[in-house]
This record gives C-alpha cells, sequence and structure tokens, in this order.
C-alpha cells in the first residue's frame, strides 16, 4: 500500500519488502527482511514496515501495551500504544536512514504521524518530544589475544577478572545448534525475563530454535545452569539473550558469562562487541563504554506532547550511574 500524503510504501509481510530495505538495514541484523520474517512468525503483535519512495529511510511498528513510566517507582501508565521499534528486546532500532536529508525526512514523517506513537532505542536525539531509555553497552575490540586484554586492565579488575574465570572454566561449555535448543534452557531465559524490571515482549521457545544465532550453553555436573545468544554481523558481536536462574549465578556466573563473550569477540577478529541493556555495572566492569539511548513520544494532540515533553526526563532512566576506570590506559 502506498500512502500518498507521506510518500511511504506500507507493508504488512517482511517478504515483501524490497531489496533496498536491507541496504537501508546496514549492519542491523535485526532490522533486515529475514530477521523480520522470524519475528513475525514467532513473535505476531501487528507489524507493518514502512520504507520512503526515495529509499531514504525505513521503520517498523508494531502494538503494545506498554507502561510509559517504567523507571519510576510507584508510577505506571500501561496504555496500548503503536511502537516504532524492533518487536524484540535488543537494543537495535527499529528504523534507519541514510545521512541528514533521511533523518530530516524521517522526522517530518514522525511528526505528521496521526496516532500516537513511541519510539524506542534511537542513538541520537530527534526533533520530538524525548528521554533516556536504557542504555546499552560496547566494547571496542583492540586486543590480538584474550591474555593481552586481561594484561591491559587495572590490578583491581584483573585481579577480579582472574578469580571469575578460575570459577568459571570450571563449567563445561557446549555450542548448541538452534534446533538442540532444550526445554530446561527456556526455562532458564524465562527465569531471567521474569527477574526483569524493564518486561517487554517474552519470546516463545521457537524463537530460540530457528534464529540464526549460535547458542553456547553451559553445564555445572551435566545440568545446564546458563546459556547466551550471540550473532556475528559485519565484523561486530551482538550479544542478543541468554539466560541463567538466581540460584546458580553467585558471584562469578554473570560476570563469568561477560569475560566469555570478550575472549570469544577477540579470538573471532571482531572489532566490536555490543553487551546490550541492563546490568550496568557488570558491563562497565568488563571496560565497555555505555552509548546513551533515547525514547521520542509523539501524539497529534498538542497539549498531550506538551504533558509528555514535561513528564518524561522527570521519570526516565538515568545513565552515567556507572563508569569505571577500568584499563590502565585508554582502550
Amino acid at each position: 500500500m502506498f500512502d500518498q500524503k507521506r510518500g511511504l510504501f506500507c507493508y504488512s509481510l517482511a517478504a515483501e519488502l524490497p531489496e533496498q530495505w536491507d541496504e537501508l538495514a546496514a549492519e542491523n541484523a535485526f532490522l533486515t527482511r529475514s530477521a523480520l520474517a522470524l519475528l513475525e512468525k514467532f513473535n505476531p503483535c501487528g507489524q507493518k514496515y514502512y520504507i520512503d519512495a526515495g529509499c531514504r529511510y525505513s521503520f517498523v511498528t508494531y502494538r503494545l501495551r506498554l507502561d510509559l513510566f517504567t523507571y519510576a517507582r510507584g508510577l505506571a501508565l500501561r496504555l496500548p500504544v503503536t511502537i516504532l521499534g524492533l518487536p524484540v528486546s535488543v537494543s537495535s532500532p527499529g528504523f534507519s536512514y541514510t545521512g541528514t536529508g533521511g533523518q530530516a525526512a524521517f522526522e517530518q514523517c514522525l511528526r505528521s504521524w496521526p496516532h500516537f506513537l513511541v519510539l524506542l532505542n534511537a542513538t541520537a536525539r530527534l526533533k520530538l518530544p524525548a528521554a533516556h531509555t536504557l542504555s546499552t553497552y560496547e566494547l571496542a575490540i583492540h586486543w590480538d589475544s584474550f591474555p593481552a586484554y586481561l594484561a591491559a586492565l587495572r590490578s583491581t579488575y584483573r585481579r577480579t577478572a582472574l578469580q571469575t574465570l578460575a570459577v568459571f572454566r570450571t563449567l563445561e561449555c557446549r555450542w548448541l545448534q538452534p534446533q538442540d535448543f532444550s526445554e530446561t534452557l527456556y526455562t532458564l531465559y524465562l527465569d531471567v525475563y521474569k527477574r526483569s524490571e524493564a518486561k517487554l515482549e517474552c519470546l516463545s521457545i521457537d524463537f530460540f530454535r530457528h534464529a540464526p544465532a549460535r547458542i553456547a550453553a553451559f553445564y555445572a555436573g551435566g545440568k545446564p545452569v546458563a546459556f547466551l545468544q550471540l550473532q556475528n554481523r559485519q565484523s561486530r558481536m551482538q550479544f542478543v539473550f541468554g539466560g541463567f536462574s538466581a540460584e546458580s549465578a553467585g558471584l562469578t556466573l554473570y560476570p563469568g558469562l561477560l569475560l566469555f563473550m570478550v575472549e570469544q569477540a577477540i579470538n573471532e577478529g571482531c572489532s566490536l562487541l555490543q553487551l546490550g541493556q541492563t546490568a550496568d555495572d557488570a558491563k562497565s566492569r568488563t571496560g565497555a563504554v555505555e552509548r546513551i539511548l533515547y525514547m521520542h513520544i509523539w501524539h497529534p494532540f498538542p497539549p498531550l506532547r506538551w504533558l509528555f515533553t514535561l513528564l518524561l526526563p522527570v521519570f526516565s532512566w538515568k545513565p552515567g550511574l556507572f563508569r569505571h576506570r577500568v584499563f590502565r590506559s585508554p582502550a
């Protein structure tokens, strides 16, 4: 369908999207046609796909009941809204544009949107009512080996890392094919989801069994205690999802999982490790850098836009809480 007023093509099926869609997606693996088709199948939530007639920008929307004040204690406002984002809890945005001209055209399109709209995980602030959402963490890979990474750490962090690894490496690691993802591993994902303070969608086990990602499972005494789902694209390694129970976490399991990902990224010659959102303190201790992300709100009724502009920054996520000087010299 073509929206002549906005100059947009609208699609209901990812299989119908033109080849230019993937060109706009660039390094965003979850914005590609194949990834969106997978989410459409295993997490259907009214997805719609839009691409500008001039191929300057593209974006995805879906429907969800969202608490606009997720990060405010004692205050909740759950509304059925249209989300402009990816229908999966990753830190990647659900839109793309090319250059400043593409960004300006994208913003103009959103300011003419006829309904309430919430845009998630923007890496740059747009000209719309805005607030911070959960930051993401990234580690630029500069080392040719994992021992070189450990040697670059300041003594306190290196000692903690070595202590963590000494315990973590007693676990058995098995690389699994997606189709071998078990009910037990899925239970570990559900344990993490239930403990999360910023819940969005809960994915089905079929997502893990069909997603084009690698799964590292960790066992203690033959019993699975954790897993990681990892995806590589254009020399970047992205942590997608993981799972572990609160009982098995202890003091070393989660930091050990983070160090495992650092080692894998170095060994595979990646230039960037994307560790995603949440667990800010633990991720910061690996040397990963906080990347601030924004949530934007649009409503066609001006008084409500004014109200959101006033309230959102007060009740939004507060970035910059965890900053550790991990390396002996700038990495």
